[in-house]
């Protein structure tokens, strides 16, 4: 019933959603705020009135008895912003001629446009592709796919763009094309008690495989495009595509079936080149798995449900694809141990580690943030109050965090801090968690560190819009194929103002940020030519206008969208997600009846950069301070040149400068904290009692400094003295990996456990599932790989911490 439950709420919590690569309308855009905001629970609404009411006086008394901070001067409507005053920005509306209710439209590679409208009638395809000499065409096709479709189930693939799927209304069937949406082949689906637009995932390493998961827990697999399907596996909780670290030309499907305990929900994988399925951890409770590492936690279970020491730990495999099931071997990470009504949540991994937060009690809106090693298993503190929030609804729980990784730069993530009782706080980081910060507001804003400073406006706020009759909040966007480009909506204060979001842009990586001058509001944006152009659309009823900049956010120009029509219900812009085409297009209705047609605007900003950049277009731009050891020099379009980059162009480093180690290359070590001056111990685990079987000694820090996962400074005397391990004698070992026995005990125990899953960056949380159990007595043995570690939650009690202060 859980189970059910929770599926319900991540559908509904899809519908919500905005999506990256393609966007779905609908023509009622009234009830999409509505069916948004029936997440919040009415205790949630007055809590976050108060707060807001609180937020009002304390923050304004900090600011000299002001909230409001003047904003900087931008470039306004009529500006030319160098560009030529004879060159004229390509427009070109196009009524499709459909009333459809319901549209999806996709990228299907370079230049290529997949649209699919459909009522209760018949199913149009559009296909949009360049013809000749910078025009766009569409074109339009009834007799393709011969029933009505569910539209929000489109799917491109991202290994093949020539390869799309989308299935029936009846969910009887899937249609599938190989060539970008021309033709189209009809397979039966093998159930259809699923949600087309959640529940079938495709391969990210094999574009012909497909799996499907119905709402009973049956998972499907194809590996012919739905042509035929064969059942892998029944009660099947959660499942994963994963290409892992040591061979990642094998792919893996990795799913948890529903157990009893102490086995909660044990974890296979499924290969899809050898069609063979294997055991993982037959003790997992729930996993989180990507390209680096397999997270997965497992319950202490100690016969009795009710024991007040039970706990959770959480175990890594840096390994988990290994050829040999039984090779894969897990690390037991080193965090404090979980009581049931505790949770964690893997936020992200990179190249050098992981973040992961712990909240200690599931009711506070904020826990502790904690950064790996490039184990991946031994953790530090990187930020104390980080923003998780756990609220309340009549459905289902849903949890938001605002943790946000640039991908325009390297090391670069974006989070909130909670100060209790005041208000929210952005903090930015440039070296993978090592050091958190506050962001510095645009010049001329009249804010200044450290009392004001820039909030980026994420999932939270995006929430918090729905109060404030905001249209939904596009998340921030950044690309690694715009090199130091971030588009968001933010504000500036002492502490974020989620009722007035304007438009910040930043073109270094998020070192320093500039304000375009738009008026204030949601937006909807994007970038052209590897980031040599950035487009802004309102995000609203009415659309008239685009903005674009062609010097990186420095002056944004404005252009009439439509000077025979104005959208009515205006549903996105719509940019390429290699950032590699020049053109853009915006979707909407021309009206507001049930008759009225879709329409599109194709943007052709070749129009404007009509020639391919010479050399001498391009300049050396090099990091403004050393991030992770070393500073990067990049070759980027100068702001002055009016040009286009070549096909395949690429923004990437052409030299590395060196630099010397210093404090801020440098974070706390494990066992340690930092107490805003250095390194202190916390002195209540000791790694004497973490030794492998067999080892006498180990090393740890004699200072508390470790030097940051990834970074590559050149090492100095007094960097080396920091950092400099000492050998210690072991008083404890671990486990050796093997068997073990437990026994069920008799009786009826009910149980409460989070279960976390991640949705296009909104967490839905079922805070309760109820598993019973009746009078049956039996003895198990499972096989399983695992090094046991004794943890505690060494961080004392949470009245301990300074809620005023934010490092």
């Amino acid at each position: 019933m859980a189970h059910h439950l929770l599926r319900t709420t991540l559908h509904l919590a899809l519908l919500a959603s905005s999506l990256a690569l393609s966007f779905q309308s609908s023509r009622h855009y009234p009830a999409q705020k509505a069916s948004y905001a029936k997440f919040s629970s009415r205790s949630f609404v007055e809590t976050e009135q108060l707060r807001r009411a609180e937020l009002d006086t304390q923050a304004g008394s900090k600011l000299g008895g002001s909230q409001l901070i003047r904003r900087s001067e931008g470039s306004v409507a009529g500006d030319l912003c160098g560009l030529p005053a004879d060159k004229v920005l390509s427009v070109n509306p196009q009524i499709f001629g459909e009333t459809a209710e319901g549209l999806q439209a996709s990228w299907a590679g370079k230049d290529r446009l997949l649209i699919v409208a459909s009522n209760d009638k018949k199913t149009t395809v559009w296909r949009g592709n360049v013809v000749g000499h910078g025009i766009f065409r569409f074109d339009k096709d009834d007799s393709l796919i011969g029933e009505p479709v569910s539209p929000i189930s489109l799917r491109v693939s991202t290994v093949d763009p020539n390869i799309a799927t989308i299935v029936s209304s009846s969910k009887q069937y899937m249609f599938s094309s190989i060539d970008a949406g021309h033709s189209w082949r009809r397979g039966k689906l093998p159930t259809a008690n699923f949600a087309p637009q959640s529940d079938i995932f495709l391969s990210h390493n094999v574009a012909n495989t497909l799996a499907l998961l119905s709402t009973a827990g049956e998972l499907y697999i194809t590996s012919n495009l739905g042509t035929s399907w064969s059942r892998l596996a029944s009660d099947v909780k959660a499942i994963s595509f994963a290409s892992g670290p040591t061979q990642s030309s094998m792919e893996y499907i990795f799913y948890s079936i529903g157990g009893s305990l102490p086995v909660f929900n044990p974890l296979y994988r499924y290969c899809t080149a050898t069609h063979k399925t294997e055991a993982i951890d037959l003790t997992a409770f729930k996993f989180n798995i990507d390209e680096r590492f397999l997270y997965v936690s497992r319950q202490n279970y100690t016969g009795n449900m009710l024991d007040s020491s039970l706990t959770r730990r959480l175990y890594v495999s840096s390994n988990y694809d290994a050829s040999d099931a039984s090779k894969v071997y897990f690390t037991e990470v080193q965090l404090p141990s979980l009581k049931p009504q505790e949770l964690f949540v893997v936020m992200a991994t990179h190249e050098a580690g992981a973040f992961i937060h712990v909240s200690d009690n599931a009711g506070v809106p904020y826990g502790r943030l904690f950064m790996s090693d490039s184990s991946g298993a031994r953790f530090s503190l990187s930020m104390d109050n980080h923003l998780y929030h756990v609220m309340d609804s009549s459905v289902a729980m849903m949890s938001v965090d605002d943790f946000y990784e640039v991908k325009s730069a390297r090391g670069v993530y974006i989070s909130t801090a909670v100060i209790p009782h005041v208000g929210h706080v952005s903090m930015i980081t440039y070296n993978n968690g090592g050091q958190w910060q506050r962001i510095k507001a645009p010049e001329g804003s009249g804010c200044a560190l450290p009392k004001c400073s820039l909030h980026i406006h994420i999932r939270f706020s995006h929430l918090i819009g729905a109060f404030y009759d905001i249209p939904s909040l596009v998340q921030p966007f950044s690309t690694s194929a715009a090199n130091g480009i971030i588009i968001a909506h933010g504000s500036i204060g002492a502490v974020r103002n989620d009722s007035s979001p304007h438009l910040y842009v930043s073109n270094d990586g998020g070192h320093t940020w500039l304000d375009p001058g738009l008026p204030a509001g949601s937006y909807v944006y994007g970038v052209a030519d590897y980031g040599n152009v950035m487009a802004v659309i309102p995000n609203g009823d009415v659309v008239e206008h685009i903005w674009f900049s062609h010097d990186l956010g420095r002056c944004f120009r404005r252009e009439l969208l439509d000077s025979s029509s104005v959208f009515r219900q205006a549903r996105g812009l719509m940019v390429d997600p290699s950032a590699a085409s020049l053109y853009a297009f915006v979707l909407g209705v021309e009206g507001l009846g049930e008759d009225d047609m879709w329409r599109m605007v194709t943007i052709n900003f070749g129009s404007l950069l009509d020639s391919k950049c010479q050399e001498s277009d391009y300049e050396n731009i090099t990091e403004p301070v050393c991030l992770l050891g070393y500073q990067n020099v990049y070759n980027s379009t100068k702001p002055s040149s009016v040009c286009y980059n070549e096909e395949g162009y690429k923004s990437s480093s052409i030299a590395r400068i060196p630099c010397k180690c210093s404090t801020e290359d440098l974070e706390c070590d494990f066992d340690f904290f930092n107490n805003g001056s250095g390194c202190s111990k916390l002195g209540d685990i000791s790694l004497a009692s973490l030794c492998p079987p067999g080892v006498t000694s180990y090393t740890e820090s004699n200072s508390g400094y470790r030097l940051i996962t990834g970074d590559q400074c050149v090492m100095t005397v007094e960097t080396a003295d920091l950092i400099k391990q000492v050998e210690r004698p072991c008083t404890a070992h671990e486990l050796e990996a093997g068997f073990f026995t437990v026994h069920r005990k008799v009786g009826r125990v009910v149980v409460g456990v989070v279960i976390v899953a991640a949705i296009i960056g909104v967490a839905i949380v079922s805070l309760f599932t109820f598993i019973r159990f009746y009078n049956r007595r039996s003895i198990m043995k499972e096989q399983v790989r695992y090094k046991r570690v004794p943890l505690t939650d060494h961080y004392g009690d949470e009245d301990s911490n300074d809620d005023n202060q934010v490092t």
